[in-house]
């Protein structure tokens, strides 16, 4: 079995280097959809502040190749073959009218696929690429308020992320704070999965229309609980209104998925904030509230 033979919806972690060295982390999503006559893979990648996208249709010339095309709004139309061997995927591909053409190989291994390759100008190197993609299983993951019988269930939670916010299980004002919280209905869970602990908790300020506070559990991440609690959240504050959020800067590698999350829905740099009580760097992100003109 390899990366193109069902429908599937799969999480990516990548990772970019430049020709000099620079190297870039990536997430995003891709979609394989599998038709009577075509094969669809939707895909993005959110890097550096902006959305790479890929819309491949892909056709069957015999059990081992596939042909593709997929417009690219960065790059152009690319084109390209898939020869396929088991579980491994050899692609070629070139983008027309330009000199720009590279490879990726995609091995599957049950549940996750490793995919790795490069982009040339004619002869010269631009960049290379890996990346992990976890399957994401079809679930139905349910947000709704906290209640205060929860804080059990959700302090591992706490635990898991106090090496990136600093220390919060045993702090009374840290408690009493979500506490509160909790009692105005500014806590949220998602629950749902095959786990019986809460997968991810987000916490709001509708007085400074802001995101608080956000963790998805180590073992549950990759699997879009974040960005469904994000947009829960966001939808929960006053659209009318810039929204807020202080996270990690730029650089911050550990902080990488969280900054590309924020991106997503529109979130940009605003300004410094310092270190948190963990000693890393943070910044205010803002989304700013777009006025229409009628």
């Amino acid at each position: 079995m390899h990366f193109l033979s069902n429908s599937n919806h799969w999480v990516t972690e990548s990772e970019f280097v430049s020709s000099t060295g620079v190297i870039s982390k990536a997430n995003g999503e891709s979609k394989v959809e599998i038709f009577k006559d075509y094969i669809s893979n939707k895909s993005y990648v959110f890097i550096d502040g902006k959305a790479l996208k890929n819309d491949y249709e892909i056709h069957k010339v015999s059990e081992n190749r596939l042909t593709y095309r997929s417009k690219n709004p960065d790059l152009g139309v690319q084109t390209g073959t898939f020869d396929i061997d088991r579980n491994t995927i050899y692609s070629r591909f070139v983008v027309e009218r330009t000199k720009l053409h590279g490879f990726e190989i995609i091995v599957r291994k049950g549940d996750e696929c490793f995919a790795n390759g490069a982009l040339y100008s004619d002869d010269e190197l631009i960049n290379t690429w890996s990346a992990i993609m976890t399957k994401s299983e079809k679930r139905e993951i349910k947000v709704r308020c906290a209640l205060l019988e929860d804080k059990n269930d959700w302090l591992y939670l706490v635990k898991e992320v106090e090496p990136l916010f600093g220390k919060m299980i045993g702090v009374p004002e840290f408690e009493e704070e979500i506490n509160i919280a909790v009692q105005k209905g500014l806590v949220f869970c998602a629950e749902g999965l095959s786990s019986n602990r809460i997968a991810g908790v987000i916490v709001i300020d509708k007085e400074e229309n802001s995101i608080e506070w956000l963790a998805v559990s180590d073992h549950l991440k990759r699997q879009g609980i974040g960005r469904i609690l994000v947009e829960y959240a966001i939808n929960e504050l006053d659209s009318k209104r810039d929204m807020k959020v202080q996270t990690f800067s730029k650089g911050v590698e550990a902080g990488t998925p969280a900054r590309n999350l924020y991106q997503a829905f529109g979130f940009e740099d605003h300004k410094n904030m310092g270190k948190n009580p963990a000693g890393i760097e943070t910044v205010l992100m803002i989304k700013k509230q777009k006025n229409v003109l009628i």
